[in-house]
């Protein structure tokens, strides 16, 4: 589902959203939603620099935003960012399949190995330069 970013008056499409308590629209359409506290992405190659950057300081914008999840899709990691005022965000990183992650604005706590346990990947190769001298 969409959401609304005050700061700049635009939609984005983030990959997860939750809300905590009653869900909020915004302008009472059922097409985007106001009131996140949290918001996820999985990072890529071409999107890891705007998710990290210029996205997440427009997410800030949001008045009922305070917990931001990087999902790793190269391994097992995920980076939390946690709201503990307007202008101090606390940074986290959970890796390895034993790693457990407390969602302090849903108040659950899940295990990275739950979350990416159908996950497959890709392993590394390594090329090596022969010298021929």
């Amino acid at each position: 589902m969409r959401l609304w970013l005050p700061d700049i008056g635009h939609f984005v499409y983030p990959d997860a959203t939750a809300v905590r308590g009653e869900l909020e629209y915004y302008n009472d359409r059922k097409t985007a939603i106001a009131n996140p506290c949290l918001i996820v992405e999985v990072l890529s190659d071409s999107t890891e620099a705007y998710d990290r950057g210029e996205k997440f300081r427009r997410y800030q914008s949001i008045p009922s935003f305070t917990e931001y999840l990087l999902f790793d899709q190269k391994q097992c990691c995920v980076e939390q960012y946690v709201r503990r005022t307007e202008l101090e965000w606390m940074y986290r990183c959970a890796r390895g399949e034993e790693s457990r992650l407390q969602l302090e604005c849903l108040e659950v706590e899940l295990e990275l190995g739950d979350i990416y346990e159908e996950v497959e990947f890709a392993r590394a190769t390594t090329i090596s330069a022969r010298r021929t001298d």
